[in-house]
């Protein structure tokens, strides 16, 4: 990345993603060599494995940089915008349907439980 992103690498170091991105990627490699001898029977002396998957967890942190993606591009932001707009209604839209499911659950229990009493009451079979 550093050699197609900028004619010269002090540009690149200049932004703090770039720095992130270049730790991400510092880490999967160490992690996966890591891992690599653990999984070929290295003994206890290297350390704990959990911790390289605390390493990987921090690759998270990249989500931003897509955020970055979505604002350069017109397109893409707006097609961000209507669909979080929408996320309201999508949730509340849910929410009725899952009251009016519980509703008519409600009557039909209270409907449907006198009929089957009766039908389990005079067929002992």
């Amino acid at each position: 990345k550093v050699l197609a992103y900028c004619r010269s690498k002090a540009e690149y170091f200049k932004d703090p993603w770039n720095w992130l991105d270049l730790g991400v990627v510092i880490a999967g490699v160490v992690a996966t060599g890591a891992a690599h001898v653990f999984a070929h029977g290295a003994s206890d002396a290297y350390g704990n494995p959990g911790m390289l998957r605390l390493l990987r967890i921090l690759r998270i942190l990249r989500i931003p940089k897509v955020g970055r993606i979505f604002r350069r591009v017109p397109v893409l932001w707006r097609l961000l915008s209507g669909l979080t707009g929408t996320l309201g209604a999508m949730v509340w839209g849910s929410v009725l349907i899952a009251l009016i499911l519980i509703m008519w659950s409600v009557v039909a229990i209270e409907l449907i439980h006198p009929v089957a009493w009766m039908v389990h009451v005079d067929d002992p079979f």
